[in-house]
């Protein structure tokens, strides 16, 4: 699963090997607006302890599909790119209160709920905000965790000479300056991600704890763009992703521990442990065989396409 954020004919990458580039966290999902910001999005989750789960979502988005064909009308547009994201979407096991309606020309607001039998699996194209994790923890407990990419490493780092280097720092400087000022409008970007977990929380990392078993992760684009504004000017920091692969001018380091405590407010990972009675929150097989009986009648009265897959039983 890949983000790209396209800049007039420039292309940035949100990710950590190679071209892959997508963003920490979910921080940096937002950016899938790429120059039309505005992208909005809201998500509830509810996980049981065998990761089973649903999660709530209600989004503005662009497109996932060219915006219109030659005489279409705003509502099969809307419908056309409705289609594209269920039919896009893995690990979703049922649909259900699908609503969606065209905003304007590049954005809908699409809003629904996902049920999934392993969160862990879970990815709905724009509308995912990053990859979870949920798995066994030490003493009984389990260990929620949030990273932009199913990845593992990043760029190789290289060895250059001081000349060299020094050259690379002021290039990518101002490569970062002239790609930011053409993505301003991104700064409208919000995200806010609800978690409902079986069990107490023992210890939560760059999430906010608002109840014994729901935590939460807000925050908006504007923000990583202060941070970069201002790591970008520091030239031992620019340094140090050159040396580790990075070209700043095309590429977010989105696991860099600095970048995320400038936006998250600390430097590790976006991790929540939950412990003690681990009972299921609600009754998954129930809601889903509901939800899957009313799908095809959902999918018939919207006007929407009927995905073979991933929407399994249906």
């Amino acid at each position: 699963m890949r983000c790209r954020i396209r800049c007039g004919t420039r292309r940035w990458y949100l990710g950590e090997k190679g071209m892959s580039y997508r963003v920490t966290v979910a921080l940096l999902m937002c950016l899938c607006c790429g120059a039309l910001g505005c992208y909005e999005i809201d998500q509830e989750f509810t996980v049981n302890p065998n990761g089973s789960g649903k999660v709530t979502v209600d989004a503005k988005l662009i497109f996932p599909v060219a915006p219109a064909k030659p005489g279409e009308d705003r509502r099969s547009t809307a419908q056309r790119a409705v289609s594209t994201l269920l039919a896009g979407s893995s690990g979703v096991t049922a649909w259900q209160d699908i609503r969606f309606a065209r905003l304007d020309a590049h954005r809908i607001h699409f809003a629904g709920t996902a049920y999934f039998d392993d969160v862990s699996k879970l990815e709905m194209m724009e509308i995912q905000a990053f990859i979870i994790t949920w798995a066994q923890a030490p003493a009984a407990c389990r260990q929620l965790s949030l990273d932009f990419s199913r990845e593992i490493g990043g760029p190789k780092p290289i060895r250059l000479a001081e000349e060299e280097i020094q050259k690379r720092v002021l290039k990518q400087q101002s490569g970062y300056t002239r790609n930011k000022i053409a993505m301003s409008s991104i700064g409208k970007g919000r995200v806010r991600l609800t978690f409902r977990l079986p069990g107490k929380v023992k210890h939560a990392t760059n999430l906010k704890v608002v109840s014994d078993d729901a935590l939460c992760l807000s925050f908006k684009t504007s923000q990583l763009w202060r941070a970069m504004d201002k790591l970008i000017r520091d030239e031992a920091w620019v340094r140090r992703q050159i040396l580790a692969g990075y070209d700043l001018s095309e590429h977010i380091p989105a696991r860099d521990p600095t970048l995320r405590a400038e936006v998250l407010g600390d430097r590790g990972p976006v991790t929540v442990v939950v412990g003690g009675e681990l009972e299921p929150l609600f009754d998954y097989e129930a809601e889903v065989e509901q939800a899957k009986k009313e799908f095809p009648a959902m999918i018939k009265r919207l006007g929407l396409e009927m995905p073979s897959a991933p929407v399994h039983g249906t």
